[in-house]
């Protein structure tokens, strides 16, 4: 009797184990339970590679699939019949970002540097399409913002290239993971300060006022700054 199937997630999302549990019940007070059989039901189908489990780890799960578990038990002599849980309908689980992280410290971002912004997103479940939603932020407004897929699992790269940023500047990127279904929570890396760029000199020549370089002739150096 009370044959329950539950799932650890209050939300029944595919990151959760389900778990199935039940009483026993016999009419003889001296009988007790010794043994039971238990089956496991995705939309309506037995798996058979389950059978006789109690628990199902997130690894079974996928959203949009319902669950059912079915139970037997026996009291050393004779087996009772199946009796069935109710449905657990399998929710989406969220994607996760890790906190993103910038390719320098504000001692090496020059403004001759591009900025690299470095996540991972995950999620539970592997057959849905990800993308990351980004945004940078210049002195704590926004600046730029747009989107690009990612693979489960694999560390993605966003660059914003140097002709974006001055010296004094204050920038950071915001990740929010998108899986089809839903948005996870937006994760802000650490701010950082764009640092002067040392000028340097190009095209340096020297020339004679004389076409030949003679002695009656003024020499001139000329360089261009950058």
């Amino acid at each position: 009797t009370t044959v329950n199937l539950t799932s650890s997630d209050s939300l029944n999302r595919t990151n959760a184990t389900l778990t199935g549990a039940w009483t026993f019940n016999d009419d003889d007070p001296t009988d007790s339970e010794q043994n039971n059989e238990t089956k496991w039901y995705k939309n309506g189908a037995i798996q058979n590679n389950l059978a006789n489990l109690t628990s199902i780890n997130s690894g079974n799960t996928t959203k949009g699939n319902n669950w059912i578990f079915s139970v037997r038990v026996n009291d050393g002599t004779d087996w009772g019949e199946f009796i069935n849980s109710s449905i657990i309908n399998i929710d989406n689980s969220i994607p996760t970002t890790t906190t993103p992280t910038l390719n320098a410290t504000s001692i090496t971002n020059q403004t001759t540097n591009n900025l690299t912004c470095y996540f991972t997103i995950n999620d539970d479940n592997t057959g849905d399409t990800l993308t990351a939603n980004y945004t940078w932020y210049k002195n704590g407004a926004t600046n730029q913002t747009g989107s690009e897929s990612v693979t489960n699992g694999a560390q993605k790269t966003i660059t914003l290239n140097s002709g974006n940023t001055t010296k004094n500047e204050n920038w950071a990127c915001q990740i929010t993971p998108y899986d089809e279904s839903n948005y996870g929570t937006s994760k802000n890396s650490s701010n950082i300060t764009i640092t002067n760029t040392a000028p340097n000199t190009t095209t340096v020549n020297l020339t004679s006022s004389d076409s030949l370089n003679r002695t009656n002739a003024t020499l001139t150096g000329a360089w261009t700054f950058n």
